[in-house]
């Protein structure tokens, strides 16, 4: 299991990323994917 942490920086680091032609489908995914990493890693900072 990849921490999400790790897949993100993954995603952000990798200049192609940009370049990769992604389906309409799996950006949306991408970006609701990140969305919701953002979403557990504030709910997290709030129970710190």
């Amino acid at each position: 299991v990849i921490h999400h942490d790790c897949l993100r920086q993954h995603i952000e680091d990798s200049g192609h990323w940009a370049m990769i032609e992604k389906p309409k489908e799996l950006q949306e995914y991408i970006d609701e994917f990140l969305e919701r990493v953002k979403n557990v890693e504030a709910n997290v900072a709030d129970r710190k």
